[in-house]
């Protein structure tokens, strides 16, 4: 009788996964890379708005990037890569950890980001 349940279990029917869960994963993942794509978006007009206000006499009123943004706008853009490569780590261990937590913090800051280009444009235009 063992043996029976021994080739039960190691049949591959056995172990093939659920159609609902594959589904639901595959779009779970392509939602979250369309998230980050969005989010890579909205950094590069983050860099391109700050750079055009500071190329009209604006200022930087982050204080931890004006150094940063004073100097080139290469520097510029090479630490908004830095920072999308770190949130792309975060996110990833913290649905591993906790699930959807990343998600909801990609959600987070990809409002934030939303509400930076506004207020650049708003600079830019008013």
């Amino acid at each position: 009788m063992t043996d029976y349940l021994q080739n039960i279990s190691n049949s591959p029917i056995f172990h093939a996964p659920h159609s609902a869960n594959i589904s639901y994963g595959n779009t779970y993942r392509s939602v979250i890379i369309m998230e980050l794509f969005f989010l890579a978006a909205l950094f590069i007009l983050d860099v391109c708005t700050t750079e055009f206000i500071l190329m009209n006499g604006g200022q930087e009123m982050n204080a931890v990037m004006v150094g940063i943004v004073n100097s080139s706008s290469a520097l510029h853009l090479m630490v908004k890569g830095i920072v999308l490569a770190m949130i792309i780590t975060t996110i990833y261990y913290a649905n591993r950890v906790i699930k959807h937590s990343g998600t909801f913090a990609l959600v987070i800051l990809i409002g934030w980001y939303i509400t930076v280009i506004f207020h650049n444009l708003g600079v830019i235009f008013l």
